[in-house]
């Protein structure tokens, strides 16, 4: 293995009939484009015709998002609702105020008191 690592070797010519033989004339380029040549030319992308692909199953994740698009949609609201949102004078379906939902007994503060009101007494 020494040899080889250090190169202590000469390399003899191949000879036949005292020639060299003809495959060996060739680089190895030349006998790629010779083998390249040689095959029969392929047919152009236009006339190659593809099988249709199979349609493939849904994922469960496609699945879920069809559904949830599918579910009735929400009415649309007025600018004139959203405005009473905002100011917090929605009214219930029940036709009650929002300040009667909840318990009774919270407290909330009174005008002008804000969050540091009076504290109630039990």
């Amino acid at each position: 293995m020494d040899d080889i690592r250090c190169k202590r070797y000469t390399l003899r010519k191949v000879m036949v009939n005292g020639d060299i033989p003809p495959r060996l004339k060739k680089s190895a380029h030349e006998i790629i484009l010779d083998f390249i040549r040689s095959r029969p030319p392929l047919n152009p992308v236009s006339a190659r015709k593809l099988k249709p692909t199979p349609p493939r199953p849904r994922s469960l994740h496609e699945r879920i998002l069809e559904e949830i698009k599918a579910e009735r949609k929400l009415r649309p609201v007025s600018p004139e609702e959203i405005r009473r949102s905002r100011l917090g004078g929605i009214l219930l379906p029940s036709g009650m105020p929002r300040s009667y939902c909840g318990r009774s007994d919270a407290y909330s503060p009174g005008p002008g008191e804000g969050r540091a009101g009076k504290i109630p007494t039990v």
